[in-house]
């Protein structure tokens, strides 16, 4: 188990069944780079909601909070939802029955900071649900310039650049899930949604969500932990694309690549 962690720690650990394997996917593979505190809290969140945290469902999201009256701020890892939770929700209640596509805007060429950046201009997202026996859509369009997530000198953050598409399109459909099933999700944004922007809670303002750290962790003379990246791999709650692209934060050797291309 992780070194850093305390007797306190661990005990709890244990009374919520998690084992040494499991511990190491957890900082290893699925939260990289994390306090173990911070995975704890996931933990909880993922228990309370009877969710499986090896599928993550969420994420931990670092945070800079400036306190209104003090004028004073810091870090703080907080815990939130991924598209994926919102799905399931919706999925869990035995009423969802499915969606359309998602419907693009045309594309048009809008400045962020320094860059201009060919975009669609909206994304339109209809979701169902069986409502007193009736198949009822529910649809919400979500436009690039207000959804997406900006650097502070005003450009757009790695992901909105690399997935202008795809960003766009969790976050539509985000908004046709809240509306289709309100009273499960409530008013619950995803991390999809936030990440870039900045809210105020409870008297405290300038709540900037930040884009997550990417951390490279080098395996290549690291068997063990080649081998947890292996068996998440296996066990479905890694995916083997991320991991030889390099998008799941690994460096690996050639021969690991090729050993991972033959399996």
């Amino acid at each position: 188990m992780n070194e850093l962690m305390t007797e306190n720690q661990k005990a709890w650990l244990e009374a919520r069944g998690l084992n040494e394997t499991t511990w190491h996917v957890l900082t290893n593979s699925i939260f990289v780079g994390a306090q173990p505190q911070s995975i704890m809290m996931a933990v909880e969140y993922c228990k309370a909601r009877g969710l499986d945290i090896m599928k993550k469902p969420c994420h931990i999201v670092p945070m800079w909070v400036k306190d209104a009256k003090t004028n004073k701020g810091g870090m703080r890892d907080i815990i939130m939802p991924s598209i994926t939770e919102q799905r399931i929700t919706a999925a869990r209640t035995g009423e969802y029955a499915g969606q359309d596509a998602a419907v693009f805007g045309e594309m048009v060429t809008i400045k962020f900071g320094n860059s201009e950046h060919v975009v669609p201009d909206f994304c339109t997202i209809t979701v169902y649900r069986i409502v007193q026996g009736q198949k009822v859509p529910f649809t919400h369009t979500e436009y690039f310039e207000e959804a997406c997530a900006t650097t502070k000198d005003g450009n757009l953050n790695t992901m909105w650049t690399k997935r202008k598409r795809g960003q766009l399109a969790k976050c539509a459909e985000a908004g046709a899930l809240r509306k289709a099933f309100p009273e499960e999700i409530g008013n619950e944004y995803t991390v999809e949604e936030m990440q870039g922007k900045t809210i105020n809670i409870n008297g405290i303002e300038d709540v900037e969500v930040s884009e997550p750290q990417k951390i490279e962790m080098d395996i290549t003379n690291d068997d063990d932990l080649y081998k947890t990246v292996k068996a998440s791999i296996e066990n479905g709650s890694l995916e083997k694309k991320h991991v030889l692209s390099g998008d799941a934060g690994y460096i690996i050797s050639e021969n690991q690549r090729e050993e991972l291309l033959a399996s």
